[in-house]
């Protein structure tokens, strides 16, 4: 490379006064170079935790949710009823036997056609499982035969 002509013809001090501008313009540069990469960086960073901080939230909402539906399932169990075979004597629904067993047992009712179904949901709601039914017509009346055992599930 060569040296312009006219570089030579400026006077020492001259000489050291441009090159003491390029050496700032250079540091200038250099440290600009220098901040846009730690921008960069930061801006990487940043995208980086923005995602972990999303993934995060919706593991939390995700527990949350579960917490949730856990809590409402063991309020549904906290409001079983305990069974008690004279609560299902009511209107259109007589008791005729209950046969206790150790896991249940055989309980009969005299039953209006209507009830049969509202049976059933009771049953449900204390925990009791039917394992078998007979529903039979005799003089007008329907006899309803119960084999029940406690649902041991909860």
């Amino acid at each position: 490379m060569k040296i312009p002509d006219g570089w030579r013809q400026l006077l020492p001090t001259a000489r050291v006064i441009v090159a003491a501008l390029l050496a700032m313009i250079l540091a200038i540069y250099a440290c600009f170079q220098a901040a846009s990469q730690a921008y960069l960086h930061a801006q990487k960073s940043r995208e980086v935790r923005q995602i972990q901080h999303t993934a995060m939230l919706s593991g939390w909402q995700q527990w949350l949710s579960l917490r949730d539906t856990a809590k409402k399932s063991m309020q549904s169990l906290d409001k079983t009823m305990p069974f008690s075979p004279v609560s299902f004597q009511r209107a259109g629904t007589r008791l005729l036997s209950w046969l206790p067993s150790a896991k249940g047992g055989e309980m009969v009712l005299e039953i209006a056609w209507q009830q049969v179904p509202s049976t059933f949901e009771m049953l449900a709601e204390r925990d009791m499982q039917v394992v078998g039914f007979a529903l039979v017509a005799e003089n007008n009346v329907l006899r309803l035969t119960l084999q029940l055992v406690a649902d041991d599930e909860h």
